[in-house]
């Protein structure tokens, strides 16, 4: 892994909709992504959201409202549990 450069902007973001997966699949994938990004951007912040399929568009849709404008209040989305990705892997779990 490189070592971050004092100039680089900070100004990319990753955004990923897989479905048609069992409750255990989302889980995994989740727990997965929390790791992945804790070992390649620990000072970096996130959601990860899972919930059903019909509801994508409203977790989307918390996903950026929390990155644009910080971690603040949560738009309803139906899902079961979102997740907040804090600097240095701090991961918060938001039950709805």
């Amino acid at each position: 892994m490189a070592k971050k450069k004092v100039d680089d902007p900070r100004d990319q973001s990753v955004v990923a909709t897989i479905g048609e997966l069992t409750s255990k699949q989302a889980a995994n994938i989740v727990r997965a992504i929390i790791n992945s990004k804790d070992k390649y951007a620990p000072e970096a912040r996130g959601t990860v959201a899972k919930g059903s399929i019909k509801d994508v568009g409203g977790l989307l849709a918390a996903g950026v409202s929390m990155i644009a404008g910080g971690v603040g209040k949560m738009l309803d989305t139906g899902s079961k549990s979102i997740k907040k990705l804090t600097a240095k892997g701090d991961s918060k779990n938001e039950k709805k």
